[in-house]
């Protein structure tokens, strides 16, 4: 039988009648203003609270995998990101290595090519000087040879001349 709030007002006249008034407020207020079945104990609390804390165990656990499945969708998405671009720079970076390789080659060849016309160079002067040298050393001595031979013959005559008039 549910307890209304009518069925109170009269027991608390009635008490107040059979008691003073403090003694029925006192015993009133010690009533549950519902009926008795409707009063939680400590343990109906307790349960209570089990149940919430495992309500709140599980959706903390769902959000957990969503908050995980999430970032690991995003980590394989900036993995899969980096992969493009460290294939790609890698590509770039090959590319500019084989150009500059290209290059440096082609400075190769030219310094090689440079340096062998220099030397030729240097060559063909040294052979000019030694040609000039030589022309100049073997004129030089033409005439050191012919003076020599001038001035002995010279001396020769002079030494006969001078032994034939003097006597």
């Amino acid at each position: 039988m549910a307890v209304d709030e009518i069925a109170r007002q009269q027991l608390r006249r009635h008490l107040e009648d059979v008691l003073s008034e403090d003694d029925a407020t006192t015993l009133m207020s010690s009533l549950p203003p519902v009926d008795w079945a409707d009063v939680a104990t400590k343990t109906d609390l307790a349960a209570l609270g089990d149940r919430l804390d495992a309500r709140l165990d599980a959706w903390e656990k769902r959000w957990d995998d969503r908050f995980g499945a999430s970032e690991k969708r995003w980590d394989d998405r900036f993995g899969a990101s980096e992969e493009r671009w460290d294939g790609r720079f890698g590509a770039s970076e090959k590319y500019w290595d084989a150009r500059f390789e290209a290059s440096e080659q082609r400075w190769d060849a030219r310094h090689e090519a440079m340096l062998h016309r220099i030397e030729a160079s240097e060559h063909r002067l040294l052979a000019t000087f030694r040609g000039e040298v030589n022309t100049a050393i073997t004129g030089q001595t033409r005439l050191i040879i012919f003076a020599l031979v001038g001035g002995i013959t010279a001396n020769t005559s002079l030494v006969l001349a001078a032994a034939r008039f003097g006597g």
